[in-house]
């Protein structure tokens, strides 16, 4: 997502771009959402265009052509590539183009979707312990942990979970779940209709919508 984009793809990747710009590498940022019909400056980095909102947009096989990255660098779900010619055709990105994909794993065990997605990858990252776990269940041993870090710029305080629950007037022993999704396309695999259901069971839990 566009590095501008107020969505968790958007902030993720803004403060990696940031960050490796600051270690003095150059970096190009591709927006397969939120930037269309040209190529702008954000931050000094430079942003490529997607063709059109998806996962799958085709128009990353012509950036990789025309940039020729030494690393291409995904934070984003892998699955959606399991039956796609990505990054390139196999031919080419094969000689080329080494990729690292840094994913999110949300279930056990790994789906076929996700394993054929990570099985292009040069680099199997998981960004949560118990994704590691995961990857390497499904015989991805050489996957490496990185976990999310926090950027303090977008407001954190070493104060953020209490104030968070006092601002919510929820009681510091409560059970509190978060959940952060787009619901839409009813019914949809965020799953918020069994997200509620299970949460009404559980005694003194509160679940926060985002």
């Amino acid at each position: 997502n566009a590095p501008w984009a107020p969505t968790g793809y958007g902030t993720q990747g803004a403060s990696l771009a940031v960050r490796l710009k600051k270690a003095g590498h150059e970096v190009v940022y591709y927006c397969n959402y939120g930037l269309h019909g040209g190529i702008i400056e954000w931050n000094g980095i430079r942003c490529l265009p997607g063709a059109k909102d998806g996962y799958d947009d085709p128009i990353i096989q012509g950036h990789v052509r025309a940039v020729q990255p030494d690393l291409l660098i995904t934070l984003f779900d892998v699955w959606v590539w399991a039956d796609k010619p990505f990054p390139l055709p196999i031919v080419e990105w094969e000689h080329y183009v080494r990729w690292a994909a840094w994913a999110p794993i949300d279930h056990s065990p790994l789906s076929q979707a996700s394993q054929a997605g990570l099985a292009k990858a040069t680099y199997k990252l998981a960004m949560s312990e118990f994704g590691l776990e995961q990857m390497r269940k499904a015989g991805f041993e050489n996957a490496i942990y990185i976990p999310h870090g926090v950027e303090k710029d977008y407001g954190y305080t070493a104060a953020g979970r209490r104030e968070f629950r006092r601002y919510l007037q929820i009681p510091d022993g409560a059970f509190l779940f978060g959940s952060v999704g787009l619901n839409r396309h009813f019914p949809c695999r965020k799953g918020y209709d069994q997200l509620i259901e299970a949460l009404a069971l559980v005694p003194d839990a509160y679940l926060y919508l985002h």
